[in-house]
């Protein structure tokens, strides 16, 4: 059984937001990480993925510096092991 310290490590946090291009929408999330979006959804709820920042009041969006993050993260993660 694994424990919560063999899972991926959790995005980086960004603040840093210098050369900002694109919001990707929740529509574009799947094709953009290959997940369905009930994981996202998942993996936001435990930490695991960056939060979405709202755009109004019925849309939310994801900074794609984060996201490219995430997935180097993935990447290292499974370089590691």
């Amino acid at each position: 059984m694994k424990s919560q310290n063999d899972s991926p490590p959790g995005p980086a946090k960004r603040t840093d937001l210098t050369g900002l291009t694109r919001i990707i929408r929740k529509k574009e999330l799947p094709e953009f990480t290959g997940l369905q979006r009930t994981t996202i959804d998942d993996l936001i709820r435990v930490g695991s993925f960056p939060k979405p920042i709202p755009l109004g009041k019925r849309s939310v969006g994801w900074l794609e510096c984060e996201v490219l993050d995430w997935q180097r993260a993935r990447v290292a993660q499974r370089d590691h092991d």
